[in-house]
């Protein structure tokens, strides 16, 4: 089969030709970069695309020409146009990411990326401040640790700052840069895991600081409900967050408190992720949550209720004896797995009064059960048991269930009193000096203070020497 072509058009394009020689004149010469800068230095704005284009393409070459204190002004001078030259702001941030995606190659001259700094934060920026300092963040994130000319280039946490200034997650982070640039997946994925890991590590920085506020932890909630983290970034923003939550975390960060415990229980496979220290942290930010909420319930009761209520003239063993427990379990209040809080009707009222949170107060069937023996209970879970502390009555002992024995305690519907009385369980009194034997009891047990205690509470005012290995010294 032969082919033919067909016979060129005899229409030729005029008009694009006569364009061409009317421009033929203006490239015998690619504009330099000494021509930009002259423009700049009179105060002329109106530099073309393609002479900034020529200009930054041969800046690194002409650099090798100048001395260090010209190409660092050079440098800064053409940063200080991207404020007024959107295609040169575009240009120059596009390189900046670029530059992160392969560090080893000059997308920019090294006068350029050792004068970035010039950009950051700058009010003179107007309108560009915000996507420079987005673009900015990265850059300082991903940056290298050696810059083109073999210098070490100081690393500063803008990412965290810029996005906790503008309460953003990685999800909102990159869709402001998208909304200029368009992001390939590899730019979408150049944050991962940089940004919860900066971010949770800024957040740690503030919660020590004078400055922090709520507005900081509503932030972080949102960094960690962020759909887009795969689950190896967030176990590195817990991680890092836990590895170093200060002691008050729990008054600092209610909301994030109660989100790390909600993780704990409602996405094991998470928690297991998790490193050893981490998950310490964790356990005991959840038994301080749930020795509070015993604390809580305690105080109230003492104040309002007519049972524990102080009354003059003469001792109210029942006030004491709730007070005395309290200050006992705090000594163990780290080790809480979960509390269950169960009251009799006459004191459920009087906490509704009290506008106690009810949340976590439960009905307490008392039928069939005399008024002597009503008694309000706290459940503690502490893993292999679970202690059943009755505040009053004849039966007001620690009452030590196994877990294999108390089936589904912690979550079983319409508990009575009878019923609680019936499992089986080990007891220990509140006779005269119990706390020491108490705490040799549960130690025996494997149930054991908190870590690093060397003081047992007895009271508020009165502690007793303790070693974890010989307990309360007699």
């Amino acid at each position: 089969m032969i082919l033919s072509i067909p016979p060129l058009s005899p229409h030729r394009p005029h008009q694009l030709m006569a364009l061409a020689q009317q421009y033929q004149g203006q490239f015998h010469q690619i504009p330099s970069v000494d021509q930009v800068l002259s423009k700049l230095n009179q105060g002329q704005t109106h530099v073309t695309p393609l002479e900034w284009y020529c200009c930054l393409q041969n800046k690194a070459h002409w650099d090798q020409q100048q001395l260090p204190q010209k190409r660092e002004e050079s440098a800064i001078l053409i940063w200080q146009q991207i404020a007024q030259d959107e295609w040169l702001c575009y240009f120059l941030l596009r390189r900046l990411l670029d530059q992160c995606q392969r560090p080893h190659e000059p997308y920019l001259a090294p006068s350029m990326l050792e004068t970035v700094t010039t950009i950051y934060n700058q009010d003179w920026l107007g309108k560009q401040r915000v996507l420079a300092n987005l673009v900015y963040g990265i850059y300082q994130t991903l940056g290298r640790d050696t810059d083109i000319t073999g210098q070490n280039q100081k690393k500063i946490n803008v990412l965290a700052f810029v996005a906790s200034q503008h309460g953003l997650n990685k999800s909102q982070y990159l869709d402001q840069i998208s909304r200029k640039f368009f992001l390939s997946r590899q730019d979408i994925q150049l944050l991962n895991p940089h940004f919860i890991e900066n971010s949770a590590a800024y957040f740690n920085q503030k919660l020590g600081h004078e400055s922090y506020g709520r507005h900081y932890e509503d932030w972080m909630m949102s960094c960690l409900n962020d759909p887009a983290l795969s689950r190896a970034e967030l176990t590195i923003g817990i991680n890092t967050i836990l590895e170093a939550s200060p002691p008050d975390f729990a008054s600092l960060c209610p909301q994030l408190t109660q989100r790390l415990i909600e993780l704990r229980w409602q996405q094991p496979e998470l928690y297991a992720l998790l490193n050893d220290r981490a998950k310490g942290r964790l356990n005991a930010l959840i038994g301080s949550a749930n020795y509070t909420l015993f604390s809580e319930l305690v105080d109230t009761l003492m104040k309002y209720s007519p049972i524990f209520k102080e009354t003059r003239g003469s001792e109210n063993k029942y006030r004491n004896q709730i007070n005395k427990r309290r200050y006992f379990w705090s000594n163990y209040s780290d080790r809480f797995e979960a509390i269950r809080i169960l009251v009799p009707p006459s004191s459920y009222q009087v906490l509704e009064q009290a506008n106690h949170a009810m949340n976590y107060i439960e009905k307490l069937k008392v039928s069939g059960t005399t008024t002597e023996e009503e008694t309000e209970v706290c459940l503690f879970d502490f893993g292999n048991y679970i202690i059943a502390e009755m505040f009053r009555g004849p039966r007001s002992k620690i009452h030590l269930i196994k877990k294999v024995d108390a089936g589904n305690l912690m979550s079983q519907q319409n508990l009575s009193l009878a019923s609680l009385r019936s499992l089986p369980s080990e007891s220990h009194s509140h006779k005269h000096l119990w706390q020491n034997d108490s705490e040799r009891w549960l130690r025996t047990r494997n149930i054991i203070p908190n870590a690093g205690i060397t003081q047992f509470k007895i009271s508020a005012t009165f502690h007793l020497p303790y070693h974890p290995q010989q307990g309360i010294a007699p």
